[in-house]
């Protein structure tokens, strides 16, 4: 129990400084709850939003990951995935053979 609590610690202390997150920093941190299977939904929410302002700036590995990290555990935030699939569609050409 107390690892969760240290887990949902560290997570609203990062919902907190998400607008000074870089778009590597956000995908990052979304790809890694997904990784560690925390569901955390408030947190993903936060990071869509902030997503949503920087989206522009995704590489294609940002772009990649943070699709992850809302496919894997089923997590819908219709205009944050729309804006994904929009610039990763921009971005097809460039995407690797690994972040397809």
């Amino acid at each position: 129990k107390s690892s969760w609590q240290l887990i949902n610690a560290l997570l609203e202390e990062i919902i907190r400084r998400l607008p000074e997150c870089t778009t590597q920093e956000l995908s990052n941190s979304s790809w890694a709850c997904c990784r560690l299977g925390v569901r955390h939904d408030g947190f993903m929410a936060a990071v869509a939003s902030e997503g949503l302002k920087k989206v522009s700036g995704y590489t294609c590995q940002d772009l990649a990951n943070s699709a992850m990290a809302f496919a894997k555990p089923n997590i819908y935030h219709e205009h944050f995935l729309a804006a994904l699939a929009h610039y990763a569609g921009r971005k097809m050409h460039q995407f690797e053979a690994r972040e397809v």
